[in-house]
């Protein structure tokens, strides 16, 4: 898709304007946040911005500070440009993709470690109920893991890490 492609898209609802963005920018190699919300003299929502994670940039107060008792974070944001922004048509009740920055100031992560961030990992309803049937039969916790990846083909499509299983049964067994 071009950028005049998606500057022209319509979505009927809000969430499906960020869940398009989300998708390209898993393609693309980087995470979304929310951002921007204007609102009118009712309080519905007219105008909406997701960026990228590594949009803006830290607070000086954070930087500057020398009586921290643990060591400064590492500096994440550093003022990269690339959003999208709509806002809602009233007249055609849909929200309207009105502007969308395609370049970013970092490197892009490649597509075999974007399944390494915490926004695009996750255990959906069918991996938990095949994790249930798996260890229905006796099967290993460690070896559960190491099934569904071979089921799935990979770990970056498993959509999950191996402490997802150990906190999943920590949980269940905790009820």
């Amino acid at each position: 898709m071009t950028v005049d492609d998606i500057e022209g898209l319509d979505f009927s609802r809000e969430k499906d304007a960020y869940g398009f963005y989300v998708k390209y920018a898993k393609c693309n190699g980087f995470v979304v946040r929310k951002d921007v919300v204007v609102r009118n003299v009712s309080g519905m929502i007219i105008t909406r911005r997701f960026l990228c994670n590594r949009a803006g940039e830290r607070g000086q107060k954070h930087l500057t500070r020398v009586d921290w008792k643990r060591d400064h974070r590492v500096v994440t944001r550093i003022n990269c440009e690339a959003h999208l922004r709509i806002h809602y048509n009233e007249e055609r009740l849909r929200w309207v993709v009105t502007s969308f920055e395609v370049s970013h100031n970092h490197e892009l992560i490649s597509s075999t470690h974007i399944h390494l961030f915490l926004a695009y990992r996750g255990m959906t309803d069918a991996d938990k109920a095949q994790i249930d049937s798996l260890h229905s039969t006796g099967m290993q916790t460690c070896h559960r893991m190491g099934h569904m990846v071979a089921n799935k083909g990979g770990y970056e499509v498993v959509g999950f890490i191996k402490k997802y299983l150990y906190n999943y049964f920590g949980k269940k067994n905790n009820r």
